[in-house]
């Protein structure tokens, strides 16, 4: 049975055929992720290795090197389960970096929208009441137009030119379909707000 052993090997341990000297690890330098990952494959290679030797010992199989090199493995698996957990510890901190460093992001974006929101309900109202305002003032410009085709009507009524134009002017009149040419309703909130538009005049 040949045994791999992780790291510098120990001057005092011998050889005798048994031992295969693996590379030295560079998880210390590597990412959290990875190094988690290195260090678990690692652990559960050093437990297999462990355990193949206990049962060897149980068995009485072993040899001298082999009961040194369980010592030296036995060691090493648990500095290096004493690693793993202080690796997965700094992970959970990572993350609980992250998830704060993210939330404050939230916290913020929330108050921009929020503020946005506030200025876009204010141009809203500013554009809602100019459009009834401005349909109030083609209204009355139609009851003009109608009063002064009447006005100069002759014996054989209105002139077909005016009431021809005034009804031009009447027809197609909401512009939703015109907009949804080019336009699309939300598909959020608002997606079946909608607001009756009146014709108003200002009373001062």
């Amino acid at each position: 049975m040949r045994i791999t052993y992780h790291g510098p090997q120990d001057p005092n341990v011998r050889d005798h055929g048994v031992l295969d000297v693996a590379p030295v690890s560079t998880a210390a330098q590597a990412p959290p992720c990875t190094r988690l990952e290195e260090l678990s494959a690692k652990r559960n290679g050093l437990a297999d290795q462990v355990n193949q030797l206990v049962e060897r010992v149980k068995a009485g199989t072993t040899d001298a090197a082999e009961i040194t090199a369980l010592a030296t493995l036995s060691g090493e698996l648990k500095q290096i389960t004493e690693d793993l957990a202080v690796a997965q510890q700094e992970a959970k901190d990572a993350a609980a970096r992250e998830r704060a460093i993210k939330f404050a992001s939230d916290r913020d974006q929330l108050e921009t929208s929020l503020a946005a929101a506030r200025a876009q309900r204010e141009k809203f109202a500013t554009a809602f009441r100019e459009t009834c305002l401005a349909l109030g003032e083609f209204c009355a410009s139609i009851d003009e137009a109608t009063r002064l085709a009447n006005a100069t009507a002759g014996a054989a009524g209105v002139l077909p030119s005016d009431s021809n134009r005034i009804r031009d002017l009447n027809r197609d009149l909401h512009p939703m379909p015109a907009l949804l040419d080019n336009h699309e309703q939300t598909k959020n909130f608002g997606w079946n707000l909608s607001f009756a538009i009146a014709p108003l005049k200002r009373r001062f």
